[in-house]
């Protein structure tokens, strides 16, 4: 299987990362991610979920935007 690279610049990732982040209804997920695929929530799709929505790094600048 051809291995599946999701650019977070795509027309539905920004939507998906944003739609993760403010913690949207499971179904709004899978909606956006089989909308990115074709269809399906591939491989390619994991992984851009784990990379863009799950890293350290978003999970990181979203937790420093927080007033203490």
């Amino acid at each position: 299987m051809a291995k599946q690279n999701l650019d977070p610049t795509i027309p539905l990732g920004p939507h998906l990362i944003s739609a993760f982040l403010s913690m949207e209804p499971t179904d709004t997920i899978l909606s956006l991610s089989r909308e990115c695929s074709g269809g399906l929530v591939t491989e390619g799709v994991q992984r851009f979920i784990w990379d863009h929505c799950i890293s350290n790094k978003v999970i990181g600048s979203v937790v420093s935007l927080i007033p203490r």
